[in-house]
C-alpha cells in the first residue's frame, strides 16, 4: 500500500514587550509558544482520529450499537455490561480476535465508574466511584481510555464554542500490545516524527512561531 503524510502546523505570536518582560532564568516564552503550538496539533489529529474511528459507515451494522434516551449508560437501570459483552462478541465473529481496548470521553468514563450496576459489584470493598482500571478489568478489558481533549467549533474572533472531542462515542477495539505492518490491529497510523518550529521576525507584529 502507499500511505501519504500530510503536513500540517499551528502559529502564534511572541509580543516584542512580552519578551523584552519575560523571566528567561524561569521558563523560555518561545518554547511555551511551541509546546501550545503542539498541543494544538495533537488536539487536531484526535479529533482526526475520532472522526475517523466513530464514523459508523466504517464498520458492519452488527458492530454499531446506538443508545437512545432513557437506555444510556447515564441511566441507572440500563446495563452497560450486556452492552460491551454483545459488542465484543460480534467483533469477534467478525475478525476472530475479541477487543481488549476502548476509547471514550471522561464523561462517558465518569458515567461508567458510577454506575449503578458497576458500584453493585463492589459496594462492599470500597467507596466512591470506581477505579477505571477495575472497570476495564470487570469488562474483560485490558485498558479503557478516556479522553480529555475539547475542540472549539467558534468561529476566529468570535465567541468560543468548546465541547468535548469524543462526546457520548465509545469504541471497543482490539490492539495488538505490539502492533506491527502484517499484524492484525485496530487503527494502525502512521505518523511521520519530525516535529519542528522556527521563528520568523515579523516587527509589527511580534515574533511569530509555527
Amino acid at each position: 500500500n502507499t500511505y501519504t503524510a500530510l503536513e500540517k502546523a499551528w502559529k502564534g505570536l511572541v509580543l516584542e514587550k512580552d519578551a523584552r518582560d519575560f523571566d528567561r532564568p524561569v521558563a523560555d516564552l518561545n518554547q511555551e509558544q511551541a509546546m501550545q503550538n503542539m498541543d494544538k496539533l495533537m488536539g487536531d489529529l484526535e479529533d482526526a482520529a475520532h472522526t475517523k474511528a466513530t464514523t459508523t459507515a466504517h464498520y458492519p451494522a452488527t458492530s454499531v450499537l446506538t443508545l437512545a434516551g432513557g437506555d444510556t449508560w447515564a441511566d441507572a437501570a440500563w446495563d452497560p455490561f450486556d452492552d460491551v459483552r454483545s459488542q465484543r462478541q460480534s467483533i469477534f465473529e467478525i475478525c476472530g480476535k475479541y477487543p481488549n481496548q476502548m476509547a471514550m470521553s471522561k464523561k462517558g468514563a465518569d458515567y461508567l465508574r458510577i454506575h449503578p450496576g458497576i458500584r453493585e459489584i463492589t459496594k462492599y470493598t470500597m467507596k466512591g466511584p470506581v477505579p477505571l482500571d477495575l472497570v476495564s478489568s470487570l469488562m474483560d478489558l485490558d485498558m479503557i481510555h478516556q479522553s480529555k481533549c475539547i475542540k472549539n467549533t467558534g468561529l476566529e474572533g468570535g465567541t468560543d464554542s468548546l465541547s468535548s472531542i469524543w462526546d457520548d462515542d465509545a469504541v471497543l477495539a482490539y490492539v495488538d500490545p505490539t502492533p506491527r505492518l502484517r499484524v492484525l490491529t485496530y487503527g494502525k497510523m502512521f505518523v511521520v516524527n519530525t516535529f519542528y518550529t522556527k521563528t520568523i521576525d515579523a516587527p509589527q507584529l511580534g515574533r511569530g512561531l509555527g
